[in-house]
């Protein structure tokens, strides 16, 4: 087995998709078939949460969510930090492990370090417990720290069991354990609003470990099955080799989470937790394009690492190629409708108030999320070349700036406004960094012309989606008419397309040829 890395990667032009004659047609098949259940999986998810927003602040009001929204956010920082970087051996190489055992040896040893590690992370919780209220909720908001605890348990179970069916080239299993995961959540807070007529952040976060346990312990022992049950005693040499590759990787996602979360907490430090709440649905609509990298994000790794380790690099550059191109086929058009439709979907979601507080933070955040999702997809690149110093760096220099821009900005202005404007910056920044370094090994040339008809067709069905807007007056704001608007918006956006020809006749053949191929 060679563990070699590609040295050329381009996003390719019309007519090289239609001449790729040694590549294997049938790993491109896996390839938009994996993609295609991880994409549709992730829109399911993110329906879950535009649920979760109206029925929390609709039924109970907007402290109740920002303080939501800011636990779990902690929650998920605690339980990201707790495994020091161990495991990433194991998600690296598992993709092309060959046979139970080398499965064994990847998964058992870092799974039993997680385990102790979770339960040093639950102790400081409940220890701590007062001085994370005072500090980060300045007591606006009540909840069980023993229930916090229980939910970093159970979401190891969750996360340890994904990973491995994700990792194993089963991404139908992860998708669908994390779509039930989600709705179960949505069905546990009806049902305990029925039996309690009121939602706090305990019954939240109650109905979270309840999913989680439901969709988690019946797969332990499905992984169990699938390589057997080994016993592995720790040893420090190896524990410590995996945290040297994973560590860097660890303070990433620290810096990753200053960068895309910290300004909830900062609002609330400077402002309010009421703020947060105005904050956080306009930041979940107006990011919300950024599923696409995330979802190819669960399968482009492991596909392009056993496409490297098998000397078959040019699967590598194609397939980075399509995910590219697919993204921005999506992204642009996405920050231009939000521009018109930002304030009657956040007069939906949530209230006037959140409307009025919120509409222009929306297309600010879906524009900035072009370049973040640019920046997730080039990220896998680093990851199959385990450049996670390279990774730390970068992400370190905008989460600095990113926290630096708050802090000094919020401070002076105090103005919800001002985050989303400094998000924006940072994405920029941690785009610009990212691609100039991706491009020094594997040079990437953008398709421009065809860019700039992805804009050309989002403005001209940005101006007809005002104009519909204009007309309609107050029933814009009905659900019936915003999604009429976002239907018709799409159908004008691939009218406008195809009139251009961006997609050619050699195109559409390749494409038929690859979902008809057997």
């Amino acid at each position: 087995m060679r563990y070699t890395y590609g040295k050329y990667i381009k996003v390719l032009t019309n007519s090289e998709y239609s001449r790729a004659p040694s590549v294997q047609m049938h790993t491109y098949k896996s390839f938009i078939k994996d993609n295609l259940i991880a994409v549709m999986g992730h829109v399911l998810i993110y329906i879950r949460g535009l649920l979760l927003i109206p029925l929390i602040i609709k039924t109970v009001g907007v402290t109740v969510y920002g303080g939501y929204a800011l636990l779990v956010s902690l929650l998920g920082f605690s339980f990201g930090i707790s495994s020091l970087g161990v495991g990433f051996r194991c998600k690296r190489f598992l993709p092309s492990a060959p046979d139970r055992q080398t499965k064994q040896a990847l998964f058992y040893p870092q799974l039993f370090f997680q385990v102790l590690s979770i339960l040093i992370v639950s102790l400081l919780f409940i220890f701590f417990g007062s001085t994370i209220k005072s500090l980060f909720f300045k007591n606006e908001v009540n909840f069980s720290l023993l229930l916090c605890a229980i939910y970093l348990v159970v979401y190891l179970a969750y996360s340890q069991t994904n990973d491995y069916y994700r990792y194993t080239h089963r991404i139908k299993y992860s998708t669908m354990q994390a779509v039930l995961f989600v709705y179960l959540h949505v069905a546990f807070i009806i049902v305990l609003y029925f039996f309690y007529h009121n939602i706090n952040v305990n019954l939240l976060i109650s109905s979270e470990v309840l999913s989680l346990a439901l969709v988690s312990i019946p797969l332990i022992f499905f992984v169990f099955k699938d390589i057997s049950f080994s016993f592995y005693v720790l040893e420090f040499r190896k524990i410590l080799d995996d945290i040297k590759l994973g560590f860097p990787l660890i303070v990433s996602y620290v810096v990753d989470t200053i960068f895309i979360v910290s300004d909830r907490f900062i609002i609330a430090f400077f402002l309010s937790v009421t703020d947060v709440g105005y904050y956080s649905p306009a930041y979940a609509l107006g990011s919300l394009i950024s599923l696409f990298p995330k979802a190819i994000g669960t399968v482009l790794p492991q596909l392009l690492s056993k496409s490297v380790d098998g000397g078959r690099e040019d699967e590598a550059r194609v397939m980075f190629g399509y995910a590219l191109k697919g993204f921005l086929l999506l992204a642009i058009p996405f920050a231009v409708g939000s521009i018109v439709l930002s304030k009657p979907l956040l007069t939906l979601f949530g209230n006037e108030d959140v409307a009025q507080n919120g509409f222009l933070i929306m297309p600010i955040i879906a524009s900035g999320t072009i370049f973040f999702g640019l920046y997730l997809l080039f990220s896998n690149v680093l990851f199959v070349q385990m450049k996670t110093v390279v990774m730390l760096r970068m992400n370190a220099i905008a989460a600095g700036l990113n926290l630096i821009l708050n802090v000094l900005l919020l401070y002076i202005f105090r103005n919800i406004l001002v985050n989303a404007i400094v998000a924006f910056i940072s994405y920029f920044v941690i785009f610009i960094l990212i691609y100039n370094v991706v491009n020094k090994s594997w040079s990437v040339k953008f398709e421009f012309k065809i860019i700039v008809k992805y804009l050309l067709a989002a403005l001209i069905m940005g101006i007809i989606l005002y104009g519909m807007s204009v007309l309609l007056s107050a029933n814009a704001y009905r659900i019936i008419y915003v999604l009429s608007e976002i239907l018709f918006g799409i159908i004008i956006y691939f009218a406008v397309l195809i009139a251009m020809k961006t997609f050619t006749p050699k195109e559409i053949n390749y494409f038929k040829r690859l979902f008809l191929h057997t």
